[in-house]
């Protein structure tokens, strides 16, 4: 494997595939503990096949982890994470030669059983 870092902290290749984390909001506001709050998130990842080849990606179950502060990992909850998933024809993604495509997801963290929890919504149609 051949990796090639940026001054970007977000952007890394691999092998030819440029991958950069993609987050609108760069600072998450988490709702104060037994409030009841959501707090909406979206984010996700570009890739660009800067290869010679068409490339084909599955990402169905691409999945960030979360952490806290004091470095605890915020539990996740939604589809494709507590279950098991078949994946479908379209999670199936093809690239060709200097394209891009942005993956990205959605979902809010809230406080339940005095844990914080991170919900993704499924965003397949």
């Amino acid at each position: 494997m051949r990796f090639k870092f940026f001054n970007d902290s977000n952007l890394v290749e691999v092998d030819g595939i440029k991958l950069k984390t993609v987050m609108p909001e760069h600072v998450i506001r988490i709702p104060p503990k037994l409030s009841g709050d959501k707090t909406q998130v979206q984010f996700g990842i570009q890739i660009t096949n800067n290869t010679a080849n068409p490339r084909i990606f599955l990402l169905f179950a691409v999945r960030p982890e979360f952490f806290q502060a004091n470095r605890k990992k915020v539990s996740q909850l939604g589809p494709n994470v507590n279950g098991s998933y078949n994946p479908q024809i379209s999670d199936f993604k093809l690239l060709m030669p200097g394209e891009s495509m942005s993956f990205l997801l959605e979902g809010h963290f809230q406080w339940e059983e005095n844990k914080l929890k991170f919900t993704f919504q499924d965003l397949r149609t």
